[in-house]
């Protein structure tokens, strides 16, 4: 069994879970267990498990991770 969740950048986030659809600060998410069986690749990976029903929740506002938006914030840096 494995154990994943991603760090974001503030724990207050919002995160919703996909099943259940409850609204959780992502410091309140539980690690996601076994997600290599749970998501595909390519897809965007969850903030972590809803920890009411065990879902996966993801962020509301996902940032941008793209090599667009990396250059876009260096430039404006």
């Amino acid at each position: 069994m494995t154990q994943c969740y991603i760090q974001t950048e503030n724990d207050d986030d919002p995160c919703i879970c996909d099943d259940c659809g409850e609204t959780h600060r992502a410091d309140e998410l539980d690690m996601v267990t076994d997600i290599e069986e749970r998501i595909s690749p390519g897809e965007i990976v969850p903030a972590g498990q809803c920890p009411s029903c065990g879902a996966l929740a993801h962020l509301v506002n996902p940032p941008e991770y793209s090599a667009q938006a990396r250059l876009q914030r260096y430039e404006g840096a």
